[in-house]
């Protein structure tokens, strides 16, 4: 992968610690900037203790930014780390070409865990970090600020957190940290003045998309609490306790998340990120895939600003009030159907892994709720939510080659990782010199 090394650049200290970004929009800067300061006042970003590597994925086609937003570095986060390694389609054509060359793997197969879209790049990212000889890697996605906010009583309260020395302290007992989030954690509007028949019918829908997150329980305590998830005192303040596995999953989510390189190395790495094209859920098949490994929740909060609502926080400005996010905005509208068609799409895969021997009776029960009820969500967002049913039972018909290609992803992942984890030194820069990152000084 492409890596500007900075002229100031230390030798190895003890633990290298990667942390990935995924991002597409213009705050990221700003988003850095403020991590950056955040660990500043971290114990663990002690730089006689631990070497700050960034390695920062975009994608300048998910918003029309341009590649310089990502690239143009503040000086005040050039000080904090070693090196910063930048991931775009030209790094990853350069690395899939490196493992031809070297007769590792043919560029069909390595495409199929490096490329566009969410789980190729955040697997382009641990790909990066094991080459580079990371000890550890810690995900951020760029709508979570390392922040907690409280309800006590009606008046909200906002508490800094120390994500990256959080995971940090606990890696080395784990082979995957996972912290708490609080905030915006759906995507699901709340709905206002809508009768019994709807919220029935609403009931269905959430059943059909259902998972750990997306509850028809967990849906309505968030919507009776004006769609905010607010952290829990004794949580934060609390111990670490190992992710039990619950229907095949121990789940995780993909950001607020740490890796502990470590497996790499021994040869037994971590599991791929995967999702069916045009799907979501990379993470919830990482998580069925952990049964070996010792996954810990940490007490630590991430704030999810998931409507894109709060991007002034990062400028300081805290709310004293977090508003109901409504339903009656067409970006609202839009992010939530997005969502719909991400969960709809890999769900055929999910039950299919969780639930192998009710699988057609649990599609059917699936297809059942989205037919009461997406003709109610047409009429209530003003929005065609139909095709949701075609896409289901496409990607149902599809699921054998979903299964194929997840399992062998899996395979072809052990194959490059055993090759990026056979460098004993970090690699010569492929593409590191100062026009692909500049600082501001």
């Amino acid at each position: 992968m492409s890596i500007y090394p900075l002229s100031s650049a230390r030798p190895a200290l003890q633990k290298r610690v990667g942390i990935g970004f995924f991002t597409g929009r213009a705050v990221f800067p700003t988003l850095l900037q403020f991590y950056a300061r955040n660990w500043k006042y971290g114990q663990f970003a002690d730089k006689e203790k631990f070497s700050l590597n960034l390695f920062i994925a975009y994608d300048t086609t998910y918003n029309g930014v341009g590649y310089e937003v990502f690239r143009n570095l503040d000086r005040e986060i050039l000080d904090i780390v070693e090196a910063v390694h930048f991931i775009d389609d030209t790094a990853i054509d350069e690395a899939i070409n490196d493992l031809e060359r070297n007769h590792i793997a043919h560029p069909e197969k390595t495409r199929q865990v490096l490329g566009m879209g969410y789980a190729k790049r955040r697997n382009a990212i641990v790909y990066s970090a094991v080459k580079h000889k990371m000890d550890y890697l810690l995900f951020i996605d760029d709508d979570e600020y390392p922040l907690a906010v409280y309800d006590y009583n009606g008046q909200i309260f906002w508490q800094r957190q120390d994500i990256l020395g959080t995971h940090l302290n606990y890696l080395e007992q784990a082979d995957i940290t996972h912290g708490h989030h609080c905030g915006y954690i759906s995507p699901i509007p709340v709905l206002q003045g809508v009768d019994r028949a709807v919220k029935d019918r609403l009931s269905c829908f959430l059943q059909a998309v259902s998972n750990d997150i997306i509850s028809v329980k967990a849906v309505a305590d968030r919507q009776a609490r004006g769609g905010v998830d607010y952290a829990d005192f004794e949580t934060a303040a609390g111990s670490p306790y190992l992710v039990e596995k619950k229907r095949g999953l121990k789940f995780i989510s993909g950001s607020n998340l740490g890796f502990n390189l470590s497996t790499y190395y021994k040869n037994k790495p971590l599991p791929p990120f995967y999702n069916p094209e045009g799907a979501r859920g990379e993470d919830t098949f990482l998580s069925a895939c952990l049964n070996d490994f010792k996954v810990l929740k940490v007490p630590c909060y991430a704030f999810h600003d998931g409507f894109l609502q709060y991007d002034k926080i990062l400028q300081g400005v805290l709310p004293v009030k977090l508003k109901a996010v409504l339903w009656k905005q067409t970006a609202i509208i839009h992010r939530f159907y997005k969502a719909c068609l991400g969960w709809i799409r890999y769900k055929p895969l999910l039950l299919y892994l969780t639930e192998p021997n009710h699988f057609n009776s649990s599609v059917q029960e699936v297809r059942q709720n989205l037919e009461k009820s997406v003709s109610t969500l047409s009429g209530i967002f003003q929005w065609d939510f139909s095709p949701l049913l075609r896409e289901f039972n496409a990607y149902v018909s599809l699921v054998s080659v979903h299964l194929q290609e997840f399992l062998q992803c899996q395979d072809i992942w052990k194959t490059i990782c055993r090759y990026a984890a056979s460098f004993e030194l970090p690699p010569k820069p492929m593409l590191g010199n100062r026009e692909n990152c500049s600082a501001q000084v």
